[in-house]
C-alpha cells in the first residue's frame, strides 16, 4: 500500500485535522492538549467511545468532563450496558470493559453499529505484554462490526508506524508542540556520588520534583533520607492502599510536598503538577540481567514534567554514570514500531474467541478475520487449518456439516474470557476433595495471571507465616503435578502462594505495614479475575455435578460440596475467617453483614444457630432475617456433615547454611565442569575457577566460603531434594532459584 495513502499533517494544521472524515494516529507530547482536543470534537459526535487501559485514568477524565456533556457514561466494570448507556453521547469505558461487550455483539450491535468515532488512548500499550493482546483483539472486532467508524489512537510515544497506519486506514498526525516547553538535562557522575548529586540537584534547586526510582525499597529509602535532610517528600507506588495513593496526590497538588519518589506505576495515566522529572534509575533488572529503558518509558517519563496553566517551563535530568555509553541513544527520540502481542501461543486463542463469539464459524472465516489485526499487518501467518487440526485432537473441537463447534468445557472456558486447555485440565483437579485455598491456587494458575513477585528476602516469612497458614491437599500431595500440568516454573509457583495470601485481605489498611511487598491494582484485578473464575467453575459443575468430588461422594454430598466450597472460596476473597465463609451460604448474608456478625461473636454457623432472635434485633438487623437466620443455620450445619473438611498444611522449608547475599548472587552465575574436580564459573564481573573445593577469587582468600562455592553446590545437586522421597520438605530456596 502506498505510504501517500497515509499523509503526515504537522502540528500548524492540528487543530483542524479532525474536522476531517479520517482515521488519525495522533503523536504529541504529553501535556500538548491532544486528549482536551479530541474530545471537543467529540461533542458534536451522536454517539462516540474514549477507551483507555486504566480505571484511574477514565475516572479522572470523567470528573473533568461531565459538566462538558449533556449524557455522558462512565462504564470500568463488567456491567451490562443498559438502555441508559445505549444513549449515551460519549461513554468513557476501560478497554477490557469493552472487549466484554462486544463479545455479546448481537445483542449491543444496535449502538456500537451507530459510534462515529472511537478513541483509544495511549496506544503504545499494544505491545503490552499484559494488555496488548485485549487492545489489539478489540480494535479487530469493532473494525469489522463498524466498518465505518473512524479510530483516533493518541500516544505520546509512537513515531510513524507504516503498519499501525495501514491497519487503521489512518493519518498519521504529528505535533511536536508542548505548550510547557520541556527543557532536558544530562547528570553525569561518577561511582559513589550518585546520591550526593540528587540531594543537591533538589536541595539547591528547590521545584516540585518528580524522582523515578525502579526499585520500592529504594524508593522508601530515598524519601527518608531526604526528609531526614529537612526536604519534604513522599512516596507512590503500587503498594500503597488507594485512601493513601490519594493522600499523596492530594498532597502533591497542594504543594504540600517537594520531591516525590515514584516506581513506574506513574509513568502514565494520572498527572500531577510537577514542574522537573528526574531519571534516577535507567536500568531495570529482568531476569538475570540489566535492561535498559525503553525509549517509550523514557518520554513517557519525562512528559510529567511541566502543567499548563502552572508552570512556564518543564525541566527533565537524567542520570547517566561516566561509564555508560548506551542510556544517551534514549534522547535521540526514535520509537520503534509497536510491536502486536498477538503471536504464537495467542493464535489459538484467537481461534477459540472468534468461535466461540459467533465472529467465524470455519478455518478460512478465521483466517480472514485475521486480516483485522496488526498482527497480519506485520507479517503473522498463523496455518489455522493445522491450529484447529491440533484443537479437534485435544477435544477442544469438532467439525459439524463444515462447522466448528466449541466443546462443552471450551464454551464454558471462552465465555467467560479463560483459556480452554487451562480450564480443562483446572476441571480434573476438583475429583480431590479440595479446599478453598487449593481452589484460588487453580485460579491463580492461569496463564493471563501475572503473579505479585516473590523476591528473596521474602522467603523467611513465606516458610515461616504463609506456608503454615495454607489449608491445601493439593500443596501436600499434588505439588509437582501442578508445575507439570500447568507448565508453571517452580519460582513463580511461589509468587503465586504469595498472592493467593495477600488475596485474603480485603481491606488494604490490613496490609499498609506488611512485611512482604504487595501491589493494590494487581490484588484488585486479581480479585475481580478469581470471582469470575469461581462462577465458571461453579455453573460448569451444576451442569455435570458427577464430575465433582472423590468418587465416594454421593449426589447429595457433592451438590453441598460444591456449595460450601464456592462459599468459601469468596468468603477468603472478602477477607473473612474460615469459619465466617460459610456464613455465605445463607439467604440476605453478604460479606458486609458476616463481618457484622463475626464483630458481634456469631461468626460461624454453630454460633448463628444458638443465637436467640433478640440478639439479633440488637444489631440493627430485620425481624424477619433475626426469626430466620437461626434456622437456616441449623440446617446448613447437619448438611455441612455430609461434606468433611478437608484440612492439611503443606511442609515447606527456607533453611540454608550460606551466607544470604552470596546465595542470592550464586544463583545467577553459570557453572561449567572442568577435569575431575575443576569448575568453570561465569555471569559475574569476572570469570573464576574452582578447583579441589578452593577458588582463584579474593572473597575465598579472605577466609569466605564464596558465592562460586556455592554455584558449584548448587550445580552438584547439593541444596536439591530428592523429589521421589515424599516425606522430605520442599526446600524454598531451591524452588525459588528454579533449581529443582
Amino acid at each position: 500500500m502506498d505510504n501517500a495513502k497515509f499523509p503526515l499533517f504537522q502540528a500548524a494544521s492540528s487543530t483542524k485535522m479532525f474536522e476531517l472524515p479520517f482515521s488519525w494516529v495522533v503523536n504529541a507530547p504529553t501535556g500538548s492538549g491532544k486528549t482536551t482536543l479530541a474530545l471537543k470534537k467529540l461533542k458534536s459526535c451522536h454517539k462516540s467511545l474514549f477507551v483507555t487501559p486504566l480505571r484511574a485514568q477514565a475516572n479522572e477524565l470523567y470528573q473533568k468532563n461531565k459538566s462538558e456533556f449533556e449524557n455522558l457514561k462512565l462504564v470500568t466494570g463488567g456491567k451490562k450496558l443498559g438502555p441508559v448507556f445505549a444513549r449515551a453521547d460519549l461513554i468513557i469505558i476501560t478497554c477490557e470493559s469493552l472487549m466484554r461487550i462486544i463479545s455479546n455483539w448481537r445483542r449491543n450491535l444496535s449502538w456500537l453499529a451507530k459510534v462515529e468515532i472511537a478513541i483509544f488512548d495511549e496506544i503504545h500499550l499494544l505491545e503490552s505484554f499484559s494488555r496488548g493482546f485485549n487492545y489489539e483483539l478489540t480494535i479487530s472486532w469493532l473494525l469489522r462490526l463498524n466498518p465505518f467508524l473512524r479510530i483516533w489512537a493518541m500516544s505520546a510515544t509512537t513515531g510513524k508506524d507504516l503498519d499501525l497506519l495501514k491497519w487503521l486506514q489512518a493519518a498519521w498526525l504529528y505535533d511536536d508542540h508542548r505548550p510547557v516547553p520541556l527543557e532536558i538535562e544530562i547528570e553525569r557522575y561518577h561511582s559513589g556520588e550518585k546520591y550526593s548529586r540528587l540531594l543537591a540537584l533538589c536541595r539547591d534547586q528547590p521545584m516540585r520534583t518528580l524522582v523515578f526510582v525502579h526499585s520500592r525499597n529504594r524508593v522508601d529509602k530515598l524519601a527518608a533520607d531526604f526528609a531526614a535532610e529537612g526536604i519534604s517528600t513522599c512516596v507512590h507506588h503500587a503498594g500503597l492502599s488507594d485512601k493513601k495513593r490519594e493522600q499523596v496526590e492530594k498532597q502533591v497538588r497542594k504543594g504540600e510536598t517537594e520531591v516525590v519518589f515514584a516506581t513506574p506505576t506513574l509513568e502514565m495515566g494520572l498527572n500531577l503538577p510537577v514542574q522537573r522529572v528526574i531519571l534516577y534509575d535507567l536500568y531495570f533488572k529482568k531476569k538475570n540481567s540489566w535492561e535498559l529503558l525503553s525509549p517509550r518509558s523514557f518520554w513517557q517519563r519525562l512528559g510529567r514534567a511541566g502543567r499548563p496553566g502552572l508552570d512556564s517551563a518543564g525541566a527533565g535530568i537524567v542520570f547517566i554514570s561516566n561509564y555508560d555509553r548506551r542510556a544517551g541513544t534514549l534522547l535521540d527520540k526514535k520509537f520503534p514500531p509497536l510491536q502486536s502481542q498477538l503471536q504464537h501461543e495467542k493464535f489459538e486463542t484467537f481461534l477459540f474467541y472468534e468461535l466461540g463469539f459467533n465472529f467465524a464459524k470455519t478455518a478460512p472465516e478465521v483466517s480472514r478475520n485475521f486480516r483485522t489485526t496488526l498482527a497480519w499487518h506485520q507479517g503473522s501467518r498463523p496455518d489455522f487449518a493445522r491450529i484447529v487440526q491440533a484443537a479437534c485432537n485435544r477435544g477442544f473441537l469438532k467439525e459439524k456439516k463444515q462447522r466448528l463447534q466449541l466443546s462443552t468445557i471450551a464454551r464454558a472456558a471462552v465465555n467467560s474470557f479463560l483459556n480452554p486447555v487451562y480450564f480443562s485440565a483446572v476441571i480434573t483437579k476438583f475429583q480431590y476433595n479440595i479446599t478453598e485455598d487449593d481452589f484460588l491456587l487453580l485460579g491463580l494458575l492461569s496463564p493471563e495471571i501475572e503473579p505479585v513477585p516473590l523476591y528473596f528476602r521474602e522467603l523467611d516469612f513465606v516458610a515461616d507465616s504463609i506456608l503454615p497458614r495454607l489449608n491445601s491437599y493439593l500443596l501436600q500431595n499434588k505439588r509437582f503435578e501442578l508445575l507439570q500440568d500447568f507448565k508453571v516454573t517452580s519460582r513463580s509457583f511461589m509468587s503465586i502462594i504469595k498472592t493467593l495470601w495477600l488475596l485474603n485481605f480485603y481491606r488494604e489498611g490490613d496490609l499498609e505495614d506488611s512485611p512482604i511487598i504487595t501491589d493494590f491494582p494487581r490484588l484488585k484485578y486479581m480479585r475481580e479475575y478469581l470471582f469470575r473464575f469461581i462462577s465458571t467453575v461453579e455453573r460448569w459443575f451444576r451442569k455435570d455435578i458427577f464430575q465433582f468430588g472423590p468418587p465416594d461422594f454421593d449426589t447429595k454430598a457433592r451438590k453441598t460440596g460444591l456449595k460450601f466450597l464456592c462459599a468459601r472460596a469468596r468468603g477468603f476473597l472478602y477477607g473473612l475467617t474460615p469459619e465466617a465463609r460459610e456464613l455465605l451460604l445463607l439467604k440476605g448474608i453478604g460479606p458486609v453483614r458476616a463481618q457484622k456478625l463475626l464483630t458481634a461473636g456469631l461468626g460461624s454457623l454453630d454460633n448463628l444457630s444458638e443465637a436467640t432472635p433478640r440478639e439479633l434485633l440488637q444489631l440493627k438487623f430485620s425481624q424477619k432475617l433475626s426469626r430466620r437466620w437461626p434456622g437456616d443455620a441449623s440446617v446448613l450445619k447437619e448438611k455441612r456433615k455430609k461434606v468433611p473438611r478437608y484440612e492439611q498444611k503443606a511442609v515447606f522449608d527456607a533453611g540454608s547454611n550460606y551466607e544470604e547475599g552470596r546465595l542470592r548472587r550464586a544463583f545467577e552465575l553459570s557453572v561449567k565442569k572442568e577435569g575431575e574436580a575443576g569448575y568453570f564459573i561465569s555471569g559475574g564481573k569476572q570469570a573464576h575457577r574452582v578447583c579441589k573445593r578452593e577458588c582463584d577469587c579474593l572473597d575465598f582468600k579472605g577466609g569466605n566460603y564464596c558465592k562460586h562455592l556455592i554455584a558449584v553446590d548448587l550445580f552438584g545437586g547439593k541444596e536439591k531434594i530428592d523429589l521421589k522421597r515424599k516425606e522430605k520438605k520442599i526446600n524454598l530456596l531451591t524452588w525459588w532459584s528454579g533449581r529443582i
